[in-house]
């Protein structure tokens, strides 16, 4: 029978990732190697699809010969793809559909949860437990004892005020990762002490609320931080973080060292994806780090060959925690480069530069001084239009706004158009700034450089 997490727990999960730490690059490599061909014996046992896709390799094949694994095809292959037979698509699906399942597990063993769908349709993942132990780990040793928090004090106290800005009443990773904390502290009589706000929350009420709950944990996406520094600066956000922790989006230098400058506390940030897991970590000296031991990560150009120098086209991604759906030399899409010169920090796994989507921060007049808008508030909005597969927004002045769209098989772009610019509409009277002209263009979204699609643009001077 099949068991989602054999000879796996908590303890165990910390001991191998604390191990890992202080190993050597080659020791790493070994053991990387070891994982891998533990994952595929355990697919080809287990999978169908995978079964039938690598029965022509040798036993333990070269990671290169190993054939990749596109989207599209797991997919069409979802139930085939699986370990646990137990686990369909159908299932799934009703599981998700469902508001009331949102803190439960998938068939009470497993997380369920869905990509953003910014570069296709979104692909539905699930995380056994193995995978669930390693992560939290991952999470605990390197993420919040390590890197830029380790050392302060303040932030190893149990139950500090924390609270997530972040889209909600979805499926994605962050926030279910808050849901799963929410449960933690309210079942330790901390409920108190930890807010969501959400990302469409007007400026004015989301700074009333940061100011009236004073968190010491902040978190969101980078944008979202860039709007929270503004209004820091201005003196009506009045907030004093011991971290802010950033994540989901590109977190530039610049960036970082204006939110440390701002906020007066370090900036960490983890770079993860819905399939990988937790795949890098800040460090002290603000590289980002693979975690290695657990995740392969081959950069490659755009006919899947390898890029040793410079940024890639798209990555080959290998985790190597989840055992009941083996995701292994998977495509994403964005650019990365990983460097072999090792780190000041001292760390054995190697820096990763990442360039995922890049987006404008996009600002209209408004009533009482000036609106920002930031990506995740539209893309959010936009899951909830009606025959939208993808959508963005081009200001092209400061009160003129263009939308452009993707419309789903068999429904009507123009319809799309009009539901996205009501929504638009709404938004920009709901905060004051009710002058700005929305106008909708027939013409395709632009893609940035690794092919994800932008949805804000500033397309002026």
């Amino acid at each position: 029978m099949y068991d989602p997490s054999p000879s796996m727990n908590p303890e165990l999960a910390m001991k191998l990732v604390r191990q890992a730490e202080g190993m050597t690059q080659e020791a790493l490599a070994r053991l990387q190697e070891e994982r891998l061909h533990f994952l595929l014996a355990h697919a080809r046992a287990n999978s169908p699809f995978l079964a039938e896709k690598y029965k022509n390799l040798p036993e333990k094949p070269s990671l290169r010969d190993i054939p990749i694994l596109e989207r599209a095809e797991g997919v069409a292959h979802f139930d085939d793809w699986m370990c646990d037979r137990n686990v369909t698509a159908r299932k799934l699906e009703d599981f998700l559909a469902n508001p009331a399942t949102m803190r439960q597990d998938f068939l009470n063993r497993y997380r369920a949860l869905s990509t953003s769908g910014s570069t296709a349709a979104p692909l539905h993942i699930v995380r056994d437990m193995r995978h669930n132990h390693i992560n939290a780990a991952l999470l605990q040793s390197r993420f919040w004892n390590g890197g830029k928090l380790g050392g302060i004090a303040e932030i190893q106290r149990p139950w500090p005020r924390a609270c997530a800005i972040t889209a909600g009443n979805g499926r994605h990773s962050s926030y279910l990762s808050f849901l799963r904390m929410q449960k933690a502290y309210e079942e330790n009589g901390k409920g108190d002490r930890i807010a969501f706000c959400s990302i469409e929350t007007p400026l004015p009420s989301l700074v009333d609320t940061l100011n009236a709950f004073q968190p010491e944990i902040l978190g969101s996406y980078p944008s979202i931080l860039q709007i929270l520094a503004k209004a820091q600066k201005a003196g009506r956000l009045a907030i004093r973080p011991l971290a802010l922790c950033s994540s989901a989006e590109y977190l530039s230098p610049d960036v970082l060292a204006m939110l440390e400058e701002v906020f007066q506390c370090p900036v960490m940030e983890n770079y993860c994806s819905t399939e990988g897991g937790e795949v890098a970590m800040l460090c002290k000296a603000n590289h980002l780090h693979l975690n290695s031991d657990w995740i392969i990560m081959e950069p490659v150009d755009a006919d899947n060959n390898p890029v040793e120098e410079g940024l890639s086209d798209g990555i080959l991604l290998t985790n190597l925690a989840n055992l009941v759906q083996p995701v292994i030399r998977y495509r994403v899409s964005d650019r990365a480069r990983l460097r072999k010169q090792p780190c000041a920090c001292g760390s054995p796994f190697p820096v990763l530069e990442i360039e995922g989507r890049k987006e404008d921060i996009l600002e209209f007049p408004a009533r009482n001084g000036s609106f920002f808008l930031s990506p995740p508030v539209m893309m959010v909005a936009a899951l909830h239009v009606p025959g939208c597969a993808a959508c963005q927004f081009i200001q092209r002045s400061p009160t003129e706004l263009e939308i452009r769209c993707v419309p789903m098989e068999n429904a009507e772009r123009a319809a799309v158009a009009k539901a996205l610019t009501d929504v638009m509409v709404r938004i920009l009277k709901a905060n004051d700034a009710e002058d700005v002209r929305v106008r909708a263009s027939d013409e395709a979204p632009k893609r940035g450089n690794s092919g994800k699609l932008r949805v804000f643009v500033k397309d002026f001077d």
